[in-house]
């Protein structure tokens, strides 16, 4: 059953998903209609295919996503999102509102989100982003400070900022001392010798 705007469709085995995935298929009918699914599984593996293909054509899709009723969807949302932001085919446009939605998310969203939202946001660029990630590294959550910091790791590494600009480097600076193993690696990573 298709309803209109994707209300609900029955369909799409898992198999016919994967088949997608597997061929890169940029513009998958498959992959969108399981993307409205009534079953979560069914959802969850939709936006991990899409992620995967890292296609713009599916950026719709996955931000809807994001307000998905089922945690593991959204977070499926959220890290194919990332995913769909890496490849330098994603335009800047695209790329900015990629990253704007993924930066409400990391200082919005509930807080078992979040994390997922600062790793995925690490892969879209800007200094935006580079701002965002920043003013996590002083959350309470250890855990959302540690995704930020690896997250300005990425940013980085995917050449995504040219050189994290002098703030970045002074929380960061404070984040290394931080008691929590991951955040104090994340921390150091940025500073690496090349």
């Amino acid at each position: 059953t298709l309803l209109c705007c994707g209300a609900a469709w029955a369909g799409a085995p898992v198999r016919d998903i994967r088949a997608e995935e597997a061929g890169r298929v940029q513009d998958s009918a498959v992959l969108r209609r399981a993307a409205y699914s009534r079953d979560a599984r069914t959802r969850a593996a939709a936006f991990r295919a899409m992620g995967r293909v890292q296609s713009p054509a599916y950026l719709r899709a996955l931000a809807v996503g994001l307000y998905d009723r089922d945690r593991a969807v959204r977070a499926e949302a959220v890290f194919a999102l990332g995913q769909t932001a890496m490849p330098d085919s994603l335009g800047d446009a695209d790329r900015d509102k990629v990253a704007s939605s993924l930066a409400g998310l990391a200082r919005k969203a509930p807080a078992s989100l979040r994390p997922e939202a600062a790793a995925a946001l690490g892969k879209t660029g800007g200094r935006a982003a580079e701002r965002t990630l920043a003013g996590l590294l002083s959350s309470a959550d250890g855990r959302l400070r540690g995704e930020a910091a690896l997250a300005l790791f990425h940013l980085k590494f995917l050449k995504r900022v040219p050189d994290h600009s002098t703030a970045t480097v002074s929380a960061l600076t404070a984040v290394f001392t931080d008691a929590l193993t991951r955040v104090s690696v994340g921390a150091a990573a940025p500073n690496w010798p090349r």
